[in-house]
């Protein structure tokens, strides 16, 4: 401690990164001239040479050292040291920067000058001498406050970065707070974990009216971000710094962002459809719609495309979207299209008069954004809720990509379980209908180029779908996701997954779930052969394959084994499209002229019969995929194209 006149605690934070720590400690001894000061050092349960460290500066310098028996993070190792701090001026600074002289006295020449200033921010230089902080700046985008570091990698000479101004916020790395005015409003909120704690403390000083300067003549490098998990919270402190300050705080400034259209599927889902606008707009009952509650991002429409659901249930959208306070607007696909459409921030429910399934109604929703000029198109399952910052994880990575010359055509989300949320459905490379538990690691947080992503949330770029058509319609539910994406790798459009982009998904809203129906057991069947045979070629391995992820995992009734054989019959006479759920369960009945080249019906008959009867019957299974084969073959051998068949 240094002895007489004014007192500053100078806080440092600590966790691991030994390193940077004593590089730290030895520049402020070594630059700085003003005698008064003392220096605590917060060890929040370091597990490196920290603490050993730590004892010989006690020594050397005269430091003072809080040992904690487990990692408190920012915020409350900053409140802990400040409590037992001896000056009346708080300095709080990261481990991770080196000081240049005269950085402190120029901090304390704005407080002596400026008696109105709370709190004053230094300059942060990265190593290279570009500029890391020179105040922060508040954004409406994505989310409706969102802080970013103004200059951020100009020159250190920068003309704008070297005068002296009031932001709204400046960094947490390095600032200097009366410590009355610290304590008047609370100190910080420890209910931010290493992230949005300094805005929000800058948000309450100005509140009180105090001012937040930024002054370019105190200057530290600060490497910036080098502790462990620096960034796991980061998304939950800027919902909580939204949900306080959204309609108290003015940003500083508009930020344009890529137009995105969310196409929605509502087919007698209206319930659904409802929740997932809610979450969206974060509408609440009693408050309409709120920004701070909803999607961080700006600007989007959304497009519903009703797959000719009950009356009852179409109506009950009609008026919810009426009472919503939401703008909207009602349509047929295609009516009126004349090239190109107003984009408007609202909501378009297209009326379809029949059920295109998913891939068909997804395409009138996307030709609909596409019309409307969207630079994004964003399919998403309408029995999901969305994390806020789900959107913008997405197009940020496009946007990125796209300035960096690689052709990123869709972006997918982790997509976790609605109903517990700390399980995944899927991961970007494997589905689990019902979930796993959450995998934890740096390794789980990677975005990484895979070759599907799920189509119950995926960010699909403009010009790749121009190029790449949309979803083929033969699926019409199954599999078109995959298609999609195996087509956009044909064409050299890459497919990424991005695990911060987290939608969660109630998953087998429309037909049940996964292989749990028997529509869903006939689409799952038909189509995973319709995919072989056009990403490859089908023989007796593809149907084995088929054995074995559906016919092994489904249930055994006989209506199940009739949807399992009237998939495989359908494949085979290349009858595609939607199906009535009582043509699959009607039986075999008299052939038709359309069904001549395929499996003859008693055939059919004779098999259903025997693999009711016995599930394990697998020559039962072996006859129908030679039969299935040899009709696929002749039909093929003759040239005669697909036929679509409808519910």
């Amino acid at each position: 401690m240094k002895s007489g006149g004014e007192r500053v605690s100078i806080i440092i934070p600590v966790f691991n990164k030994c390193e940077y720590t004593k590089q730290c400690i030895g520049s402020l001894y070594e630059k700085t001239s003003y005698p008064h000061y003392e220096v605590i050092v917060v060890d929040n349960n370091s597990t490196d040479e920290t603490p050993a460290f730590l004892v010989w500066a006690q020594g050397e310098y005269g430091i003072r050292v809080i040992r904690n028996d487990r990692n408190l993070g920012f915020a409350k190792a900053c409140n802990q040291a400040a409590a037992v701090a001896q000056g009346s001026l708080l300095l709080f600074l990261n481990n991770d920067t080196i000081a240049y002289p005269g950085w402190l006295e120029a901090l304390l020449d704005v407080l002596r000058r400026e008696p109105g200033v709370g709190i004053v921010g230094s300059k942060l230089l990265y190593p290279d001498g570009t500029i890391q902080h020179a105040g922060m700046v508040i954004a409406d985008a994505p989310a409706p406050l969102s802080p970013g570091h103004v200059h951020r990698g100009r020159p250190q000479d920068f003309p704008p970065a070297n005068v002296q101004r009031d932001f709204q916020a400046v960094t947490g790395a390095c600032i200097l707070v009366r410590r009355d005015v610290f304590e008047q409003v609370g100190g910080f909120d420890e209910v931010y974990v290493n992230d949005c704690e300094d805005v929000d403390l800058c948000f309450k000083v100005r509140q009180k009216g105090w001012r937040v300067v930024y002054t370019p003549k105190s200057v530290l490098i600060h490497f910036e971000a080098v502790s462990d998990g620096r960034f796991d919270r980061s998304g939950e402190n800027l919902i909580l710094l939204n949900r306080r300050w959204a309609g108290v705080v003015e940003p500083d400034y508009h930020w344009r962002l890529p137009k995105v259209s969310i196409v929605l599927l509502n087919y007698n889902g209206t319930r659904d459809t409802i929740e997932c606008l809610k979450s969206l707009y974060g509408w609440a009952e009693t408050e309409g719609p709120r920004p701070e509650n909803g999607l961080y991002y700006r600007p989007f429409q959304v497009v519903i495309v009703d797959n000719a659901s009950e009356p009852m249930a179409l109506e009950e959208l009609r008026a919810w979207l009426h009472a919503s306070g939401l703008p909207y607007e009602i349509s047929k696909p295609g009516a009126g299209e004349n090239g190109t459409r107003p984009f408007r921030q609202g909501i378009v429910l297209l009326e379809s008069g029949e059920n295109l399934g998913f891939s068909g109604g997804c395409n009138v929703g996307i030709a609909r954004a596409l019309s409307s000029r969207a630079d994004y198109v964003w399919i998403l399952n309408n029995d999901t809720r969305v994390h806020p910052l789900a959107l913008w994880k997405s197009v940020e990575f496009l946007m990125h990509a796209r300035k960096s010359g690689v052709r990123v055509g869709a972006v997918g989300s982790k997509l976790c379980d609605y109903h517990n949320p700390d399980r995944v459905q899927f991961d970007g490379d494997r589905v689990w209908y019902g979930g796993k538990p959450m995998p934890q690691g740096p390794d789980t947080e990677k975005i990484g180029f895979k070759t599907y992503v799920s189509g119950a949330s995926v960010l699909l770029a403009r010009k790749a779908l121009e190029e790449c058509g949309g979803f083929d319609e033969a699926f019409f539910l199954y599999f078109e996701d995959n298609d999609l994406c195996l087509r956009f790798h044909n064409l050299g459009w890459r497919v990424a997954f991005h695990p911060r982009s987290i939608v969660y998904h109630k998953g087998g809203a429309s037909i049940g779930d996964w292989i749990g129906s028997p529509l869903s057991i006939y689409y799952a069947t038909r189509n995973f052969l319709l995919f072989q045979s056009k990403h490859g070629s089908v023989d007796l391995d593809v149907f084995r394959r088929l054995r074995a992820i559906v016919w092994s995992c489904m249930p055994k009734d006989r209506a199940s084994v009739r949807a399992f054989l009237k998939g495989v019959e359908d494949f085979s006479s290349l009858r595609f499209g939607g199906i009535a759920p009582e043509v699959i369960l009607e039986g075999w009945g008299v052939e038709s002229k359309v069904h001549r080249d395929g499996i003859p019906h008693r055939v059919l008959h004779r098999l259903e019969e025997m693999l009711a009867k016995d599930p394990n019957a697998l020559h039962a299974l072996e006859t129908l995929f030679q039969l299935a084969l040899a009709a696929y073959g002749k039909i093929t051998a003759t040239g005669r194209r697909a036929c679509h068949i409808h519910p």
